[in-house]
């Protein structure tokens, strides 16, 4: 039976009228001041109401138990510390205090949990390592009343027994959970005593030269280790309890979900193999862990495990699996409702179905669903979708959970079965296929020169390759062990798999025996066998292929891959399936991973008349330059949820292309919109409260550029780390002719992410001063702020070089040489990458040195946002405190040209401003998550701008107002204030009768071009002349 989200809550009917009596309750008492002990009153009434709790396992301070409170401050309830407190914010040191007192009298104090609370909101604490730790924080609220039944049952526990949904899991077991934080202190004590340990060592470097090519570098990181086996072994108890509920729980239970032993013996030959994550294991602290997993275990009561059909674990996966420092994989969790949409458009009824990127399984587990919906079960069921689903994912812990996942949803089966069960799921890297087509065979690097190296005539499906890998390491184990058994072992595992494998490679065979027998005498052998068995699984696919490709891609930026042979790899495959050119070179930094991953498992995996279906960024079918040949391929269908949350932090569809059947004129798109109650519904539930309408796609293809002026306007210099160059002066130093005393702007540090958040300071030769205007300083007309720099250009004739400490030392610019000398120390410490200098980063690919700063004039405008901005800086004595600027330098938040004349820069300004180009470009705007964004060159993609021409009316006039406006708008800059999209949009206010004129001349001027503007603008989306801004913009 399919249960709905809506309709299935955890608490009992009485449950919203008694959190409303109570929370009107608590609210007049707050108001009231009244003493705490009154609201503990109310507190323990309402949880022995709402929760069933018996009062008379309430401990008071003096520890006596009662059945009806009033007058006591301190309450216990089990293993919770209740702290009422009238004011939370005064009283919450000499709370803190106390509690530290009451956790120090306990004899394991790491057992108990802390509640300081006013009755309202509830913090919570734990006694971790000497000292009061602060867990979480929530407040009780009639408006979201599952959330509030979850904080408070978190607590106390006492959930009834319910089949949970993701939102449970991550309640209850997530990072912000009591549960997950008792976890971390006890498994951080185990790995404390264990942590040098020569098995647990290695385990833990596997682990993290694994996470190097997952994140891009070396992780290192003790609490990600720990998170990651916190969420192996909870996904183990997991299926322990699901799949097997009647097994007595012993500690040899326990031991054998750490092996693997259990699930092998039931059956379950591939949920779990050797890991990094079994590190406990035949060390002295193995009964610790035995017990910390009895312990977990006791949490997983409360529910019903036996009708899962969905993915659970999604939410507490993408909480808790990846590093927070790391910017990001691209990966976002799919709720069902999509997954269901897609299997739903793709008119899926049987066929294999391969899910690339699969993380914690949610599409995998959506077919299973659609097959239990068309009638299956049984043993039928549980054949017909092991033999259908595959999925890839380069996470050890996404692979397990996604594991986890198939078997929950065929829980039932799964029980009655009696043969063998291996999950079709493999850890192994999509678009790294580790093929070395010269040796005709899969190469696993192990180090140095020494690989694995499987040939290509065993995936042809007739070998079982996953169990002569098996068979390839107990023969190494017995061969290390006894140095007389090595050619015997050996002889054996060949005599056995002969018919299986090609004589003429038996060569290969015995050196992976022999490296395998290696790693194992090194102590270096934990998790080879399984690595070998999924590094082979992409070649294998794509020698048989698959009749459906569906999934949620990494959305991951080219820029933000660390990694240089994977930076390599995704390069070399976009240029292979022509997604960019060898010429694009300044596209590749704005490439993503999501439309790569399309085509390439398009190609390598889909049969002729497959289908593939994707969720990707909208982005992707939008006017930008890096997605223009992705969109010239086509599409069957679109769906666009970008006015649904909650959702991505990004604008979203589901792409779909079948090869037979794709457009780029007119592609059938269907449009959702909609606020869900929780992001995780099914799309039976999602359905009611989702509008849908259907429209059609077009894809722009705009590749001539209109303008004369297009490439004219040059993106400015990237003057960054913005603590090196952006100043001001040090008012606590003595002025001086000569020299200036700076230090980092005090802005600068405040935007700044560590480790750039450094304040320089020192004294410099003023002929190093310099001014730069940020996109946050450009209003229409006028230019609001300009921002002081220190930069260390030379000037030499008509042009000036870049100079590193060094070369001002040379030139005699002492204190410049000293100045520079710290920030290029500074750079070498915390740079990414050894391959380029500050000077390098600062001046990349000659955006400074190729500006003019003697420039008298530059036409400015933001390069990103959803309306254009532009002003003319004029070159002015703008002093700062004594900082005066000897150029100016465009910053890459700006685009800038250098008129010929004041003139042809006011007539730029004014056209720039004019609501016309702003609407003109709205359909060739990427978009965000609030709107469209990036303008870069658009203005002059777009429309036909004319070379300025001062004896044309037109011209002349467009010029005129600009400097109306520019005098006119003078007088208000001062009194200005408030968020810059405001401020834009008070200036245009002011100016809107000019404004208006301008439009009507742009107009005229698109006309002389031959563009006409009615059809340059789309009228079903805005409305003319002003209406635009009917929003303010930052």
């Amino acid at each position: 039976m399919i249960r709905s989200e809506i309709s299935v809550v955890p608490y009992g009917k009485d449950f919203p009228t008694l959190l409303n009596t109570y929370l009107s309750q608590i609210r007049e008492a707050i108001s009231l001041k009244k003493h705490h002990d009154q609201r503990r009153s109310l507190f323990i009434d309402f949880i022995r109401k709402a929760y069933s709790v018996d009062p008379t396992e309430i401990q008071l301070e003096d520890k006596v138990k009662v059945a009806e409170v009033r007058g006591y401050i301190d309450a216990l309830y089990k293993y919770v510390i209740f702290e009422f407190k009238t004011d939370m914010e005064a009283e919450r040191p000499a709370a803190l205090h106390e509690l530290r007192i009451y956790f120090e009298a306990q004899k394991k104090a790491d057992e108990y949990l802390a509640v300081v609370t006013d009755g309202l909101i509830f913090e919570l604490y734990q006694y971790e390592k000497k000292k009061i730790s602060f867990i979480s924080k929530f407040a009780l609220s009639e408006n979201d009343l599952i959330a509030s039944y979850r904080a408070l049952d978190d607590i106390i526990f006492v959930l009834k027994k319910t089949t949970p949904r993701a939102m449970d899991i991550t309640t209850r077991f997530g990072p912000g959970s009591a549960v997950f934080s008792k976890s971390r202190v006890a498994l951080e004590g185990i790995l404390e005593k264990v942590a040098a340990h020569p098995a647990v060592k290695i385990k833990f470097s596997e682990w993290n030269n694994l996470l190097a090519k997952v994140y891009g570098e070396p992780i290192g990181d003790n609490q990600l280790f720990i998170k990651h086996t916190y969420l192996t072994m909870f996904t183990r108890l997991l299926v322990l309890n699901a799949i097997f509920p009647k097994v007595t729980k012993s500690a040899t239970i326990f031991r054998g979900l750490l092996t693997g032993d259990f699930f092998s013996k039931h059956n379950l030959q591939n949920l779990v193999e050797p890991d990094f994550f079994s590190w406990a294991m035949d060390t002295e602290i193995e009964e610790d862990f035995v017990n910390f997993l009895s312990s977990l275990d006791q949490y997983l009561k409360p529910f019903k495990l036996d009708e899962i059909d969905e993915d659970i674990l999604k939410e507490i996966y993408q909480d808790l699996v990846d590093p927070t420092s790391r910017h990001s994989l691209g990966e976002y969790y799919t709720p069902d409702w999509i997954a269901d949409i897609a299997l739903t458009t793709l008119n899926y009824r049987s066929g294999t179905v391969l899910d690339p990127a699969c993380g914690s399984g949610t599409f995998l587990l959506a077919v299973i669903r659609k097959y239990r919906k068309m009638g299956l079960s049984g043993k039928k069921l549980a054949i017909k979708a092991l033999n259908s689903i595959m999925g890839i994912d380069v996470h050890p812990v996404a692979v397990m959970m996604s594991k986890a996942n198939i078997l929950l949803g065929l829980a039932k089966e799964i029980r009655s079965t009696k043969t063998d069960i291996y999950l079709p799921v493999y850890m192994s890297d999509t678009l790294m296929t580790a093929e070395d087509r010269k040796a005709k065979a899969i190469a696993i690097d192990v180090f140095d020169n020494y690989k694995f190296l499987i040939p290509f005539s065993v995936l042809d499906g007739k070998a079982h390759l996953s169990e002569i890998i098996d068979d390839l390491a107990a023969a190494s184990r017995r061969a290390a062990a006894d140095e007389k058994s090595l050619k015997g072992a050996l002889k054996g595992f060949w005599a056995k798999h002969r018919n299986q494998l090609h004589e003429e490679e038996e060569w290969r065979w015995r050196n992976n025996f022999n490296l395998m027998v290696q790693l194992i005498r090194e102590n270096r052998d934990t998790i080879w066998s399984f690595i070998l068995k999924n590094a082979y699984r992409p070649a294998f696919i794509r020698l048989s292929k698959v009749d459906y490709v569906v999934g949620n891609p990494p959305w991951l930026a080219y820029r933000y891959i660390k990694d240089k042979t994977y930076k390599k790899r995704v390069k070399d495959l976009s240029l292979d399936h022509n997604l960019l050119g060898k010429e694009d070179v300044k596209l590749f930094t704005q490439m993503d991973t999501s439309t790569l991953f399309f085509v390439h498992c398009e190609k390598e995996f889909l049969k002729p008349r497959g289908r593939i279906a994707f969720v990707l960024p909208k982005t992707t079918i939008l006017p930008a330059k890096q997605h223009l040949k992705f969109q010239k391929r086509g599409l069957t269908e679109i769906h666009d949820f970008s006015r649904v949350a909650p959702l991505f932090n990004v604008r979203s569809i589901l792409a779909i292309r079948d090869s037979h059947s794709k457009s780029t004129k007119a592609v059938k798109t269907y449009l959702y919109e909609g606020t869900l109650p929780s992001k995780n519904l099914r799309w039976t539930d999602a359905s009611k409260i989702l509008a849908r309408k259907k429209t059609t796609q077009k894809f722009l293809f705009n590749e001539n550029h209109a303008s004369y002026y297009y490439p004219l306007f040059q993106q400015g210099a990237t003057i960054v780390p913005r603590c090196f160059w952006f100043i001001q002066k040090d008012e606590n130093a003595a002025l001086h002719k000569d020299y200036v005393n700076i230090e980092s702007s005090d802005e600068a540090l405040v935007e700044a992410k560590e480790p750039w958040r450094q304040r320089l300071e020192g004294r410099v030769e003023k002929r190093f001063i310099f001014e730069t205007v940020l996109a946050k300083g450009i209003l229409p007309f006028a230019i609001y702020r300009v921002e002081p720099l220190f930069l260390p250009l030379i000037k030499q004739r008509t042009s000036f070089h870049v100079a590193d400490s060094n070369v001002l030392m040379e030139n005699g610019y002492q204190y410049a040489c000293l100045y520079m000398d710290k920030s290029e120390k500074f750079w070498i410490k915390h740079r990414k990458s050894d391959d380029r200098s500050l000077l390098q980063r600062l001046n990349y690919n000659q955006t400074l040195s190729k500006q003019d700063i003697d420039a008298p004039y530059a036409v400015l405008y933001n390069t990103s946002g959803t309306n254009v901005a532009a002003a003319l800086y004029a070159k002015e004595d703008h002093p700062y405190a004594g900082l005066r600027a000897q150029g100016f330098i465009a910053d890459a938040k700006t685009y800038y040209y250098y008129p010929k004349t004041i003139d042809e820069g006011l007539y730029l300004v004014a056209i720039l401003n004019s609501d016309i180009i702003n609407l003109a470009i709205k359909d060739y705007q990427p978009q965000g998550l609030y709107g469209e964004r990036d303008i870069h060159r658009r203005p002059f993609e777009i429309c036909t701008i004319p070379r300025f021409n001062a004896k044309n009316k037109i011209h002349a006039n467009l010029a005129s107002i600009a400097e109306r406006c520019q005098i006119d708008i003078k007088s208000y800059l001062p009194h200005l204030n408030g968020r810059l999209g405001q401020i834009r949009l008070d200036v245009r206010k002011i100016l809107v009768d000019h404004i208006s004129n301008i439009n009507k001349l742009v107009e005229k001027l698109l006309t002389e071009s031959g563009q006409n503007s009615e059809k340059l603008i789309s009228s079903s989306r805005y409305g003319k002349n002003g209406d635009l801004f009917n929003k303010d913009d930052d």
